[in-house]
């Protein structure tokens, strides 16, 4: 199991890294505007698109990845820990066990990163699309 946590922070990480850097170009696309004049927004929208190809989808897809790759540990590791809770005899002979902690931890950090760039992607998606000079 340790070597799955180091697997799982180590990535987690690199993701949360990343996350910070881009942030702030996120952000600042999140600020616009849409002006009353769409042919005006050309140059948003462009922006805007922009930031969701190259930042805040990739972030997004890459962090489900990560999910889906340590859910089925996590997903046993709490089955156990209920049957565990269920059953006196299981409760008796059961042990905390700080780095399968440490795992759940740094797994609901992923899902929760994860949650929140789906928030920021469609925040910027719907922006996008009311920034579309055609439209």
């Amino acid at each position: 199991m340790g070597d799955k946590l180091s697997a799982a922070s180590l990535l987690l990480t690199a993701v949360a890294i990343i996350y910070s850097l881009w942030y702030p170009e996120i952000s600042g696309a999140l600020k616009i505007v849409p002006k009353p004049h769409k042919p005006d927004n050309r140059a948003d929208f462009k922006q805007v698109g922009r930031i969701f190809v190259t930042r805040s989808l990739p972030l997004f897809l890459i962090s489900i990845v990560l999910v889906a790759i340590f859910a089925p540990d996590s997903i046993q590791i709490i089955a156990r820990t209920l049957q565990s809770l269920v059953s006196a005899k299981s409760r008796a002979h059961s042990r905390y066990d700080a780095v399968t902690a440490c795992f759940l931890a740094v797994n609901a950090l992923t899902l929760f990163l994860t949650a929140h760039l789906l928030f920021l992607s469609v925040r910027l998606a719907s922006l996008r699309k009311r920034l579309n000079p055609k439209e």
